[in-house]
């Protein structure tokens, strides 16, 4: 935790970026890591505008082990222009384990000191804004979200907590979340949730999923990738960042959304999961669709044939993610 009191106009919430080089599929960019990178710099760009606190909602990376050191190096460069430390919690994306080793590469960058990370649920820091003094905490993905932060901060006018899961902003579902009252936290701000989620009251707290700045899916086509700034004057109020808007190559199958969070939770017996996803595997092999590095054009295979054969939701969503699991482990 920061001890000392950092004063600063606003904070900047940063959804998920997932640096990384691998381009995911139909994306047009011709150079991925840097697409990325050049909105890790416009937004220290904003924040320095803004006199203003970065905050990273975790996914810094797509995958634990990112390859290409040049992206470690670019990042803490561009940190070195923030007018503050920026602070984070982990993603799932970012770790290899359910907890952040020193063998994922975001631990590189917390031992830098060029950004301050909280991999444990609790304080961040205590921040002045506007005559006021907030605390920051956070959940890390996986780590418990307190329902009381009573004693966690001292001295302070209200409390803001960051987490990264997935989270019911559309209702239940099994595997999601509810959206809940924290005692003593007026707003969370949540990552994880690639697409915007309108904002939710629940008691005293206010909850709030403000989407990736990477669109990784085609059913992010339509997704404007902002930071949102905060102040307790103003509340929320979204940054656009500059982007190309027509980025994905849609010729071929359209998909549904297949973003984390899109879609709904159950549980199915693992043999039958598995099965299934093996006759999937064994369909793509013979797929004239392109094969990607990021597992996207399976993605799609999979996903028209849940079309075509009518697959129930629930059995839709574990092949989704045994997927998603499979992806992770190639990583």
């Amino acid at each position: 935790m920061t001890t000392a009191i950092i004063e600063c106009s606003a904070f900047i919430f940063v959804g998920d970026p997932h640096v990384t080089t691998r381009k995911p599929g139909r994306r047009k960019d011709v150079d991925f890591g840097s697409t990325v990178i050049g909105k890790m710099e416009q937004i220290v760009d904003i924040a320095n505008e803004h006199d203003a606190q970065i905050v990273y909602l975790g996914d810094m990376f797509d995958r634990c082990h990112e390859e290409d050191e040049s992206l470690k190096v670019r990042l803490m460069r561009l940190w070195r222009r923030a007018k503050y430390v920026p602070v984070g919690i982990d993603g799932n994306h970012d770790k290899g384990s359910t907890i952040l080793s020193d063998r994922d590469s975001l631990a590189v960058l917390r031992e830098s000191e060029r950004i301050n990370l909280t991999t444990a649920a609790g304080p961040i820091g205590r921040f002045r804004i506007g005559g006021v003094t907030l605390g920051l905490g956070g959940s890390p993905h996986g780590q418990e979200i307190p329902s009381d932060v009573a004693g966690v901060f001292e001295d302070v006018d209200g409390v803001i907590w960051i987490t990264h899961e997935d989270l019911a902003f559309d209702g239940a579902y099994p595997g999601a979340q509810d959206l809940r009252e924290i005692k003593g936290v007026q707003l969370v701000v949540n990552g994880h949730m690639h697409l915007t989620k309108p904002i939710r009251q629940v008691g005293e707290t206010m909850w709030f999923n403000p989407g990736n700045i990477t669109r990784m899916a085609v059913d992010a086509a339509d997704h404007v990738p902002a930071v949102w700034k905060f102040d307790p004057v103003n509340g929320i109020e979204r940054i656009e960042l500059a982007y190309v808007k027509d980025i994905f190559d849609m010729t071929g199958r359209l998909v549904a959304s297949v973003s984390p969070g899109e879609m709904p939770l159950a549980e199915l017996p693992q043999t039958e999961a598995e099965s299934a996803f093996v006759e999937l595997l064994r369909a793509e092999n013979t797929s004239e669709i392109e094969k990607t590095l990021d597992g996207s054009a399976l993605l799609e295979e999979m996903i028209e044939r849940f079309e075509s054969e009518k697959t129930p939701a629930d059995v839709r969503h574990l092949l989704l993610s045994l997927h998603r699991q499979a992806m992770e482990t190639a990583a």
